[in-house]
C-alpha cells in the first residue's frame, strides 16, 4: 500500500525560552509507519536537530474498536479455564495431601471459583487489550478514517528551514 501524506503548515506563538524567536511548525501524516521513520531519518541526516522533530502516531478512539467484545469473550474463556484449572489443584489437594480436614466439597469448590475469578480477570484483560488493535466493522464508516496514522512535525524558527523540511518530507510521499 502507498503511502499518502498530508500537509499542515502553521506559525506559533513566540517561544517561551526566546521572546524574540518566532517558530513555524510543518506537520505531515503518513499512513505507514516505516515510512514516517525514513522520512525522520531523512530530517536528521539532513542537520535537523532532535528537538526540531517529532514523530506521533494517532489510533481510532476504542469505542471504534473490538476491546468490549474481545474483552466479554476473554473473561468466558478465562472462568472456564480458571474453573478447569482449579477444579484440578483442588482435587489433587484433596486426594493427594495427608490431612484434608475441609472436605472435598468445600476444597473443590473455592479452588475452582478462585480460579474462575482469577482467570476471567486476567483473560478479559489480555483479550480487551488485543482487542483495541481489531477496528470494528462499522457500516458507512470510510476504512481510512479509522486506520492508524503517523504524524511527523518539525519546528523552525527559519522559514528556509521550513523549505527545507517541506522538500525533504514531499519525497516520502506519493499522490
Amino acid at each position: 500500500m502507498p503511502s499518502t501524506a498530508e500537509f499542515n503548515q502553521s506559525q506559533s506563538d513566540q517561544n517561551q525560552s526566546d521572546s524574540n524567536q518566532s517558530y513555524q511548525s510543518i506537520v505531515f501524516s503518513f499512513s505507514e509507519q516505516q515510512v514516517a521513520e525514513d522520512a525522520l531519518q531523512a530530517l536528521q541526516t539532513a542537520g535537523f536537530t532532535q528537538e526540531q522533530l517529532q514523530l506521533n502516531s494517532q489510533t481510532p478512539p476504542v469505542p471504534q474498536t473490538e476491546a468490549k467484545k474481545s474483552g466479554g469473550k476473554g473473561a468466558i474463556v478465562g472462568a472456564l479455564a480458571g474453573g478447569l484449572i482449579g477444579l484440578i489443584f483442588g482435587y489433587a489437594k484433596v486426594n493427594l495431601a495427608e490431612t484434608a480436614n475441609v472436605g472435598l466439597l468445600g476444597d473443590s469448590l473455592g479452588m475452582v471459583l478462585a480460579g474462575s475469578l482469577v482467570g476471567a480477570a486476567a483473560m478479559s484483560i489480555i483479550a480487551a487489550m488485543s482487542g483495541v488493535n481489531v477496528i470494528r466493522d462499522q457500516v458507512g464508516t470510510e476504512t481510512s478514517a479509522l486506520t492508524p496514522i503517523f504524524l511527523v512535525s518539525v519546528n523552525a524558527s527559519q522559514p528556509e528551514e521550513i523549505a527545507k523540511a517541506q522538500s525533504i518530507l514531499e519525497q516520502y510521499t506519493t499522490a
